[in-house]
């Protein structure tokens, strides 16, 4: 009697979690394509980084302030009071005060570049650093094909050619913040309703008074009430507290290594909202940079398992 044939393993499914990681994650996407180009429009109006950090956190912390009153103020929400001020230094108003100024200086092409590339620079090293992470093969591949990608779409929109070194300086150091601000999410182990809450609370206490004694509320009672109102729900509903949410879930459930490239979409979203916004039309180089940044994303997220984390031995030699 012949022994039975083994029975052919079933093909592996789609881990769930990656999936749902994967939506959150383009839901951050579209919405920070929204923020930058409704960030271009307002600046083009007049509105400076005062107005932009009490649009956003204002709005925001009053949002949040019921989640963080239920969830106990003596912790700030199980953040921490320490940590919590750290997460609002690096995601709070200095991120928001040097992304907006960047915009004085450079047109929204630069900045929907020249940030999420360095949000995808700073990661890889900080990472490496704050959490002893060593990334895969894949991953440096998928990283190399980011970085062409943005690096095609830098070229296309002729910020080299231009005196514009200042206003890229300005969006790579808003890239640097919520780069370290990723890292601290997957340090810590920060849920993103609890940092959203603490970034907001504590941002609109401080931001909110010292931006009625330093400038008061006439520019942005100056604005049309339907622009005040779109700019309200963009940069604070939606960039102050849905995008960070669904972003902190995005890190939580695939890994830093994975999240942050979901940030190289941004330029592509940012442009593509543009157009009907701000009026500015991305070139063909342009959208071919946001191909291959897509090529790149897919091959970040196709590997079963994220950074490869390793504690540190010494050698029999010291």
């Amino acid at each position: 009697m012949k022994a039975a044939a083994p029975a052919t393993p079933p093909a592996p499914k789609p881990d769930a979690s990656r999936v749902v990681g994967a939506l959150f994650g383009m839901t951050a996407v579209v919405i920070w394509g929204g923020f930058l180009a409704y960030a271009r429009l307002g600046v083009s109006i007049g509105l400076g980084p005062g107005e932009f950090i009490v649009l956003r956190y204002v709005t925001a912390g009053l949002i949040m302030l019921p989640f963080l009153l239920r969830s106990g103020l003596r912790d700030l929400g199980g953040v921490g009071w320490g940590r919590g001020a750290i997460l609002a230094l690096v995601a709070g108003p200095p991120f928001i005060a040097v992304s907006v100024t960047g915009f004085q200086f450079a047109p929204l092409a630069a900045g929907a570049v020249v940030q999420p590339a360095a949000i995808t620079l700073f990661s890889l090293p900080l990472a490496w650093l704050v959490l002893r992470a060593h990334p895969t093969r894949t991953q440096f591949l998928a990283m190399a094909i980011v970085v062409a990608g943005l690096a095609l779409m830098l070229v296309a929109t002729g910020v080299e050619a231009r005196p514009l070194l200042l206003g890229t300086g300005f969006f790579a150091t808003a890239g640097g913040l919520w780069a370290l601000f990723t890292v601290l999410l997957r340090r810590w182990r920060v849920d993103g309703m609890q940092a959203t809450a603490a970034v907001a609370v504590l941002s609109a206490a401080v931001a909110g008074p010292v931006y009625l004694i330093w400038t008061g509320p006439g520019p942005l009672l100056a604005l049309a009430p339907e622009t005040l109102a779109i700019q309200l729900l963009v940069q604070g509903l939606c960039a102050g507290v849905i995008a960070v949410v669904a972003y902190g879930r995005a890190v939580v459930l695939l890994g830093p290594a994975r999240a942050v490239l979901f940030t190289a979409l941004v330029p592509g979203a940012a442009l593509i909202i543009g157009m009907p916004v701000t009026g500015e039309v991305p070139g063909p180089l342009q959208i071919a940079g946001v191909v291959i940044v897509m090529v790149g994303l897919v091959v970040s997220i196709r590997p079963p398992t994220g950074f490869r984390v390793r504690r540190a031995r010494r050698s029999p030699d010291g």
